[in-house]
């Protein structure tokens, strides 16, 4: 029997699908320490989407020195982006998602002093930044 959960906020319709232990065999069954990893995780991944349902409600200015809202094309691209990343790697949710002055929408990885940059400026439109100490930033852009 399968149970399901919507993870992502009611407007979204994203599920997750659990399954009873009995059902799901061994690799169901995890350590203390591992539930409470999947429990810091999944409040991260949940803390980044309610972030970017907070830029739904900005206006122009939002920041008091001009800044553009994100327009709600780009604010909804954002939203699957984020999703797509979690399904493509869970364990790696953003460090930081920002709403920039230009109304894009910039999600952040740091690992050390590694940052990972990807700006949402255009429905289905990342703009990415990769900067490792000791070499120049390398920048891309892709459609996902």
């Amino acid at each position: 029997m399968n149970l399901t959960a919507t993870w992502f906020g009611a407007d979204q319709n994203q599920e997750i699908r659990f399954r009873r232990s009995s059902e799901a065999g061994p690799s169901a069954l995890m350590s203390s320490d591992e539930c409470r990893l999947g429990k810091r995780l999944a409040e991260e991944w949940v803390s980044s989407a309610n972030r970017l349902n907070d830029f739904d409600r900005l206006v122009d200015d939002w920041d008091g020195l001009g800044a553009t809202a994100p327009d709600q094309d780009v604010v909804e691209s954002a939203k699957i982006f984020l999703s797509l990343k979690r399904t493509q790697d869970p364990e790696s949710p953003p460090s930081r998602v920002l709403a920039a002055p230009d109304g894009s929408v910039v999600f952040e990885w740091q690992s050390g002093s590694i940052i990972f940059e990807v700006e949402i400026d255009a429905p289905g439109r990342a703009n990415y930044m990769v900067e490792v100490p000791g070499k120049s930033p390398r920048f891309w852009t892709g459609r996902f």
